[in-house]
């Protein structure tokens, strides 16, 4: 049976971009929550969890994707719960 990790979005933030913030708006708020949310279902599945928020920030230009260095920074953290995931 395939091991499964559950990998929380990161916290969403106004951007520079005005019809990103209009679209998102009350995003910042409500992606507090993300990881308290995941981890629950995760933790009733008993499935590995990770909160991306805690690794990398959003963007500023939109404010809620990664751009090329916080990309990396979450594939890197990733490496090792991927690593002993795959090892089980």
């Amino acid at each position: 049976v395939p091991r499964i990790l559950v990998v929380s979005p990161p916290l969403a933030e106004r951007g520079g971009d005005k019809f990103a913030n209009h679209v998102m708006q009350g995003a910042s708020s409500l992606s507090r929550q993300y990881a308290d949310a995941y981890k629950l279902v995760a933790d009733e599945h008993d499935v590995a969890f990770l909160d991306a928020a805690k690794f990398v920030d959003p963007d500023p230009m939109d404010g809620f994707h990664l751009d090329q260095e916080n990309t990396i920074k979450l594939g890197k953290a990733l490496i090792p719960m991927v690593s002993e995931l795959l090892a089980e």
